[in-house]
């Protein structure tokens, strides 16, 4: 059924984005604080962008597209109604997507002055964003450790 696979995509978005966030992001923050930190401030603040902003539209669907479907009496529960709700938010990821060409220039930059990453051959597309990041960022902070 359509309705839980979007049920099911949203939950796996979501938990992505909170790892980037939870995992990745507050790293390399916290390098800022060293003598040598994996990336300068202004690269952190591009690569991530608005990415908190996009984890609350995520949460906020996830929420209530599980509540939805919690509380479905119908063999089909109805979202539509929830997607138009969501709909007008959904501008926010212009401003991530705005960058995508950006944060693959940095990643080039850093791979080639730092420990190469073999996963990284190509510009990232927008759909592969999380993965990507999380590979590239995962790669580099524990390559230091």
């Amino acid at each position: 059924m359509a309705v839980l696979e979007l049920q099911s995509t949203e939950q796996s978005y979501s938990k992505s984005l909170h790892v980037m966030m939870e995992t990745y992001h507050k790293t390399l923050r916290n390098e800022q604080f060293k003598l040598k930190p994996i990336l300068p401030e202004h690269d952190i603040d591009t690569i991530f962008g608005n990415v908190e902003d996009l984890m609350v539209i995520a949460d906020d669907l996830r929420e209530k597209l599980d509540k939805r479907i919690g509380e479905a009496t119908d063999k089909v529960p109805r979202v539509g109604d929830i997607m138009c709700t969501i709909a007008p938010v959904l501008k926010l990821y212009q401003k991530y997507v705005r960058y995508v060409i950006t944060r693959a220039r940095i990643f080039f930059l850093f791979t080639r002055t730092n420990t190469p990453s073999p996963w990284y051959a190509h510009s990232l597309p927008p759909h592969s964003r999380t993965p990507c990041l999380a590979r590239f960022l995962h790669d580099s902070t524990y390559a230091r450790s």
